[in-house]
């Protein structure tokens, strides 16, 4: 067998290879042997069959299969032992590769084109790349908010006597005609719901200072919202039972006490901390927020510093070379008119490959991402480091979970993130700007003039409803 490289161009070659009778023979043979042992054919014994018969039958396509996969292998090695950093994949040329007939042909001559990656230099500490990097800040309202999710954890449930709003009922309901009477056949159905699902005060006050045992009669239209009613119903419910009357007899009714804020809970929520004031808690709740706000200001990071290294990073690539590529491995799925309206798009996300080897080069491969990293993601769902740590339970759930190509993706990609992250976060110089959530996320989703337009509207109709409000209270007054 003999290789050889014929340059073809800027960042492109061919990639010739010369098969010949020496290198498959062996091969070939040995594979028609293992058929005759199995053939089994009128006229002969199992395993007697003529081989001058077995090559008539067989020869041809075995050739053609270990042909092929010699050719493969061969390509394969040639590309790993050269060192050659490619784009895309081999295509076959099939202007300098000849007609084959693997029935006569005893030599085989096999044509690849394949580009090459440019050699670029990536130097992540130049001001070029200077990129701003948004530390995203905790906001009073956002500890605000997870004091009271702490409170509402943490806090107890008791049965009181008589309902009060913002009481849970678990109660039995029956549809009933128009004079109150179970209807025959009619729904009946245990539900439970909190008195805040309830969309009229004045069905509110029906149900204030009942007892267990206390029946109250509604229509179900007009004390639930329709998704509500249906949840509560079930999705066999049908229309006329969205609709209909009922009687609920009070089976229960808890009541949810908030923890209060003292040791007590400052021990629960951060348990060996040694917590003792309001502040101190208040400050653990933040530093536990832009903590969790870190990974999205890392995510925007590189998003930001990948489009800064694309923009000012100039290399030529092999254009035609690649739209051909991009067609034929996506054969039936992509049209040569649609590779050409979004080849602007092709051509970054293909700069940004080339970029991002250079720079796997440049880190000793740190960014890699390996099947193996992926499993260990998945396991540590289960506070789980490695496979030492794990067991065959939590292997078939990792299984399961990466049986799901999309969920392996998103592991993939945000594992991938994370290593660009670190890269870039000690090298690209950058600039820190404290933002909150909200001035964050009207930077990555800016409001369109439309929908500003339209939040203007709302704001007047709640500032007119409020002023109607505030003036029928001023005339009872």
């Amino acid at each position: 067998m003999n290789i050889t490289k014929e340059p073809n161009g800027d960042l492109q070659a061919v990639v010739h290879i010369n098969i010949t009778e020496e290198d498959y023979k062996d091969k070939v043979n040995e594979t028609l042997k293992s058929y005759r042992k199995k053939a089994n054919m009128p006229g002969f014994r199992p395993g007697m069959v003529p081989m001058g018969l077995i090559k008539k039958m067989y020869g041809a396509s075995v050739m053609a299969d270990e042909i092929n996969k010699l050719v493969s292998e061969a390509l394969d090695k040639y590309i790993y032992d050269n060192k050659l950093d490619l784009l895309g994949h081999p295509l076959a040329n099939m202007e300098k590769t000849k007609q084959i007939d693997f029935a006569k042909d005893k030599e085989f001559d096999f044509y690849f084109d394949i580009a090459v990656a440019p050699d670029i230099e990536v130097d992540l500490k130049s001001e070029d790349f200077k990129t701003d990097y948004y530390k995203i800040k905790a906001t009073d309202k956002e500890i605000d908010i997870t004091v009271e999710d702490f409170k509402n954890k943490f806090g107890e449930e008791i049965e009181p006597e008589e309902v009060a709003e913002g009481d849970f009922i678990d109660g039995t309901l029956t549809q009933v005609d128009e004079e109150g009477n179970p209807v025959e056949g009619g729904l009946v159905k245990d539900i439970y719901f909190n008195t805040k699902d309830l969309k009229l005060k004045k069905i509110i006050k029906e149900f204030i200072g009942k007892k267990v045992g206390d029946v109250v009669s509604f229509n179900i239209k007009k004390a639930f919202d329709a998704k509500r009613a249906k949840e509560l119903l079930g999705d066999d419910a049908t229309g006329e039972q969205l609709k209909a009357d009922y009687k609920l007899e009070i089976k229960k009714i808890r009541r949810f006490i908030p923890a209060e804020l003292n040791e007590e809970l400052f021990e629960k929520a951060y348990p060996g901390e040694n917590i003792k004031t309001e502040e101190e808690f208040r400050n653990r709740i933040k530093k536990d927020l832009e903590l969790q706000y870190e990974k999205e200001s890392d995510r925007k990071f590189v998003d930001d510093v990948v489009k800064k290294l694309t923009e000012k990073i100039n290399f030529d690539l092999p254009v035609d070379f690649l739209k051909r590529w991009l067609f034929e491995s996506n054969q039936g799925q992509i049209t040569k008119e649609q590779i050409e309206q979004q080849w602007e798009s092709f051509a970054q996300s293909l700069k940004w490959q080339v970029i991002e080897a250079k720079l796997n080069k440049l880190f000793d491969n740190v960014l890699n991402v390996s099947n193996e990293d992926v499993r260990n993601k998945v396991r540590s769902y289960f506070g789980i480091r490695d496979r030492a740590s794990s067991n065959d339970q939590i292997e078939q759930i990792v299984d399961q979970v990466l049986s799901n190509p999309q969920e392996e993706s998103r592991i993939y990609n945000d594992l991938k993130t994370e290593k660009l992250a670190k890269v870039f976060n000690e090298n690209v110089p950058k600039e820190v700007k404290e933002v909150t959530v909200d001035e964050y996320l009207e930077m990555i989703n800016p409001k369109t003039p439309e929908a500003e337009k339209e939040e203007e509207k709302k704001e007047k109709k709640k500032e007119k409803k409020t002023e109607k409000e505030d003036n029928k209270k001023e005339e009872k007054a």
